[in-house]
């Protein structure tokens, strides 16, 4: 019984290491307490908007990469955005303030409404805004690049028109 038990025992311990072992220390958003991967501009967590706004606290302090839409809300303050439709809402709460100058490129497309980026950045998780509610804001930003326009060609109910 003894010689089973230790059998048992050893086999249970051995396939717990290998799983430890095996499980990664770094994954592309952090996910499970891991380190965000290296990436150009150091352990950059490269993550949807949707998980950021699901748990800010966890990225609190970290460099993220995130898209979204950027708009000038009331013509002065960068925010950042989920979607268009998140904009439309009128919910600045779900909006992250980008502390940064914007480029020239991307501020002449702002000056037509709302424009998608790719923003890398330290989030603050604790701002909350100067006057109204923020989800946070993005500072030290080191990057912010123009992302993909929607796709042309694409009808109301989602069907192309080819």
């Amino acid at each position: 019984m003894r010689k089973s038990f230790a059998a048992a025992f050893a086999a249970g311990l051995f396939i717990f290491w290998n799983i430890v072992y095996a499980a990664p220390e770094e994954t592309p958003d952090g996910r499970f307490g891991t380190e965000c991967q290296p990436r150009a501009f150091g352990n950059t967590c490269m993550l949807s908007f949707y998980r950021l706004l699901a748990t800010p606290e966890k990225y609190h302090g970290k460099l993220v990469f995130v898209s979204g839409f950027l708009i000038k809300l009331y013509g002065v303050e960068p925010m950042l955005f989920a979607s268009r439709d998140s904009y439309n809402t009128g919910l600045p709460i779900e909006g992250i303030f980008v502390d940064a100058p914007i480029p020239p490129g991307i501020a002449s497309h702002l000056e037509k409404g709302i424009s998608p980026v790719w923003v890398i950045g330290t989030f603050d998780a604790r701002f909350i805004g100067h006057d109204l509610p923020r989800l946070g804001a993005l500072r030290n930003v080191k990057n912010i690049t123009m992302g993909l326009p929607p796709p042309t060609g694409i009808r109301e109910k989602g069907r192309s028109s080819f």
